[in-house]
């Protein structure tokens, strides 16, 4: 095995993987979130992986750039309310392990006026 021969080579080979694997693994990964539409305030909720990093509870959320406050967050789970000075575009979670962004954007809606 490649691994192996590493390791017999090199007495790094084994720490440089460790380190590659621990980069590669931590990383957040968002599955999915919903709704993808609404207005100022809407609570969304984003589902995925490794959304906290390690020990660290330390997640930051943005939607289209604009920082959001998260409510709750777990391993797999992440809410937050739309703040009112977001614009609509991509999710995206921020961890020590690293950044994901959503696929598709979150779309702002106006309220319907009274005309």
């Amino acid at each position: 095995m490649v691994f192996n021969q590493m390791v017999r080579n090199s007495g790094f080979g084994l720490v440089a993987l460790f380190i590659v694997l621990n980069i590669v693994g931590c990383a957040p990964s968002i599955e999915s979130f919903s709704p993808t539409e609404g207005g100022p305030g809407t609570e969304i909720t984003i589902t995925g992986k490794r959304l906290i990093s390690g020990s660290s509870p330390g997640v930051r959320i943005f939607l289209a750039d604009h920082e959001q406050d998260p409510a709750s967050v777990s391993k797999t789970e992440v809410r937050f309310r739309v703040r009112h000075d977001t614009p609509s575009g991509k999710v995206a979670v921020h961890t020590s392990g690293g950044t994901d962004t959503s696929a598709e954007p979150f779309l702002m809606v106006s309220e319907a006026s009274d005309a």
